[in-house]
């Protein structure tokens, strides 16, 4: 395109005439471009127009030196070899302990580790959406505890239960167990994070089996949270980012536990005893903007419970059944039959068990499913009888 346009302009150099609408069309320029190069022949000839111009400006205060690259690349290759976050923000936050100024912007950082290579763009992938994210506002006020599974170098295959705190994000506890998540090991590892920060007042947990399980069940874990005057929460089915804190930091763990492969369940529990001081004390949390996670545990006072123990003495009432076989015991309602219409019952509660009964007989017992304010007998409600066909008489 540039051979044939300047040899265009030469041409019209020399007296000839050119159609100016019809050149732009077939080479796929604009009237403003060609213009453009024809001031650039007329000051420097044939070369001016073939050789092209660059944009690029003759000087680029604001891109890094050469030195402030290196130093982020050599961070990008420790981070990575670490098996650390080694994105453009925790690069920000290394050089920002080690002084460096002026701080680059993690724009910035970026483009200079995809000019080295190191960084390759994947347009397909959709930007970060905005979302609110929430936070208990004090120390203590709400622990959070999953498990995540692992493999042994040898194949096994081991769970690790992990203990976080939902205000600063600290991690409190570690604990790798041969099978998958139980009672034993998961109370274990809350009762050594409480020895270690003291009590918190709720725990929050997804609905898996040993922490939670079924809502219809009362778990142990749970009754064992409530005598030490702990509220269990959960999030709700199939809904795991209530859970989100401990959900992110399990990347985090795994990254860092690639690096290390560990032998048997011994070398294991070693490396997250080690991988606790890494993530508390050193890593900078891009949620705290650098500041590490215990420096924001530590920086407020800790919150605790109320001492007033929730597994209390069962709660003994009298009721009478309704017309529709039915009790109110609290915020539920209970179906008992129509055939107790009437009568006068003592339910018993006990948390979530409860028990109801007359002067003769258990008419039920159940375990009352907090999710659901109308608690029914389980069976399907009785199809209602076909009418009888109308017969109908002969004319006579």
């Amino acid at each position: 395109m540039q051979t044939k346009l300047a040899a265009v302009l030469a041409e019209q150099s020399a007296g000839g005439r050119v159609n100016v609408a019809a050149l732009c069309r077939e080479l796929g320029i604009s009237r403003k471009h060609y213009y453009a190069l024809r001031r650039r022949f007329e000051a420097g000839g044939v070369e001016a127009v073939t050789a092209g111009a660059s944009r690029r400006p003759r000087r680029s205060p604001a891109q890094l030196s050469t030195g402030v690259e290196d130093e982020v690349v050599r961070w990008r290759k420790r981070l990575e070899d670490e098996g650390l976050d080694a994105g453009a923000r925790s690069i920000r936050y290394r050089l920002r302990r080690q002084g460096v100024t002026p701080l680059p912007a993690p724009a910035t950082i970026h483009r200079a580790l995809r000019r080295r290579g190191l960084v390759v763009d994947e347009p397909q992938k959709r930007p970060k959406a905005a979302s609110r994210r929430f936070a208990y506002p004090d120390p203590n006020a709400c622990w959070q505890i999953d498990g995540t599974d692992w493999r042994l170098t040898g194949g096994g295959k081991v769970c690790i239960i992990k203990v976080i705190d939902d205000h600063s994000r600290a991690l409190l506890g570690l604990r790798a167990t041969a099978s998958a998540e139980n009672l034993e090991d998961t109370w274990a590892c809350v009762q050594d994070a409480m020895d270690r920060h003291g009590v918190p007042v709720r725990v929050l947990s997804d609905r898996g089996a040993a922490l939670n399980g079924d809502p219809r069940r009362q778990s142990q874990f749970r009754r064992r949270l409530r005598r030490r005057g702990v509220l269990p929460i959960s999030s709700r089915g199939y809904h795991p980012q209530t859970c989100g804190k401990t959900e992110r930091s399990h990347q985090t763990l795994q990254r860092w536990l690639r690096k290390r492969p560990a032998r048997n369940l011994e070398h294991l529990q070693s490396l997250l005893e080690q991988f606790i001081d890494v993530y508390n004390t050193d890593r900078p949390h891009q949620a705290h903007d650098g500041a590490t996670p215990m420096s924001i545990y530590t920086a407020k006072p800790k919150v605790a419970p109320s001492g007033i123990l929730l597994d209390t003495a069962p709660v003994v009432t009298q009721l009478k059944v309704s017309a529709r076989g039915e009790i109110r015991v609290g915020n539920y309602t209970v179906q008992l039959g129509r055939r107790w219409e009437g009568t006068r019952v003592t339910a018993i509660r006990e948390d979530l068990n409860l028990t109801v009964l007359n002067d003769t007989e258990v008419i039920r017992k159940l375990v009352i499913n907090p999710d659901r304010r109308y608690q029914g007998n389980g069976r399907p409600y009785p199809a209602s009888p076909k009418p009888h066909p109308r017969r109908v008489l002969p004319m006579s």
